[in-house]
């Protein structure tokens, strides 16, 4: 696995170097020193009377933390390719190296395709940050690299796993977007009926560590008071939970897969399978007020069918089930509303 490794860094030391090089020139355009410090205006009462106070702003480390979950959704993409299409898997397969060998090397390739532009750009803004005039707490922006890359990691690997779970490119592609809102949906829901209005959306994104992170950064590098609450704490042990399982699962389920399933049906329990019937009860116990809203979702559930089998001529039995699961919505709709009166007349009472 060792010379693997070698064989194709030899082969991308230019697409590490392409992605640096890209990286570095866009900080470059979007980072200015002269913004570092800004002026805030306090007022004493009286009109035009007023002192100015410098401040820190503008930390920059927005860019890196959108850089990083760019790199981190589309470089597995492009890694695990092979696994869609039929030529490139078989070739792979045929060698003498083990499956779990094989995606382990190109889960490793890309890793280090995403991390070492990360690394040297970020490097880079220390440096500037370093020679230029500012007021930021320059520690955490120091201890915010580490954190980078370790969510990054996160991200890459569950994008990894995810992505391979389709067996053409554009179905690892939809599976990726599926998974990215499919942990907001039930926290929507419990917000919905009351339960907890505090949580929401943006904690359980298949992004939310990597801009949680930047948030509680960007006030602790800017001097303001960072609040850091269980939900945070909750999503980076979540989210750093289900990389673990995804690398496991990307070594492991890989190694179960057929070529000759390339470019076909995609019929893991880890796709559309699960995700379309998922996505149509969540929703509509979700959207349960709207009729309009649920009968959009119903609309999208069968071209979601559609694209899954590929064909509008679904069989009398796929036809049966996307009737059963309309029904079952509409059930849980009616529930999830009765749910919703029965905590908020207790509540009132």
């Amino acid at each position: 696995m060792k010379n693997m490794i070698i064989y194709y860094l030899k082969k991308r030391w230019y697409v590490i170097l392409a992605i640096t090089i890209i990286i570095l020139f866009l900080n470059i355009v979007t980072i200015d020193p002269d913004y570092f410090i800004s002026n805030r205006y306090i007022y004493e009462g009286v009109p035009n009377d007023y002192i100015v106070v410098p401040q820190a702003d503008a930390a920059p480390i927005g860019y890196m933390t959108l850089f990083a979950c760019i790199l981190a959704t589309i470089i597995p993409m492009f890694e695990f390719y092979f696994k869609m299409r039929k030529v490139s898997i078989d070739q792979l397969y045929s060698l003498p190296i083990k499956r779990e060998k094989i995606y382990l090397t190109k889960y490793i390739i890309g890793l280090i395709e995403t991390l070492i532009p990360l690394i040297i750009n970020y490097l880079v803004i220390i440096l500037i940050v370093a020679l230029s005039e500012h007021m930021f707490d320059f520690k955490y922006i120091i201890l915010y690299l580490p954190v980078l890359l370790g969510l990054t990691v996160v991200l890459y690997t569950i994008v990894s796993f995810v992505y391979t779970r389709g067996n053409s490119y554009f179905d690892g592609i939809i599976n990726v977007f599926l998974y990215t809102f499919i942990l907001v949906l039930p926290i929507a829901l419990l917000a919905s009926w009351n339960i907890d209005k505090n949580a929401g959306w943006s904690w359980f994104f298949t992004y939310s560590p990597l801009t949680c992170a930047f948030r509680i950064f960007e006030n602790l590098i800017e001097n303001r008071s960072s609040s850091f609450n269980g939900w945070d704490l909750t999503t980076f042990i979540l989210f750093t939970i289900l990389a673990i399982i995804s690398f496991i699962s990307l070594l492991k389920l890989n190694k179960l897969d057929k070529s000759e399933n390339s470019m076909q049906i995609s019929e893991s329990w880890f796709s559309y399978k699960v995700m379309l019937p998922t996505y149509c009860v969540l929703g509509s116990m979700l959207a349960r007020e709207s009729i309009i809203i649920v009968i959009l979702i119903f609309i999208s559930t069968f071209l979601g069918y559609v694209i899954y089998k590929r064909t509008f001529k679904l069989t009398k039995k796929e036809l049966l089930f996307i009737g059963l699961l309309y029904f079952i919505s509409i059930l849980m709709a009616i529930s999830s509303e009765l749910i919703y009166e029965a905590i908020n007349s207790s509540q009132n009472y």
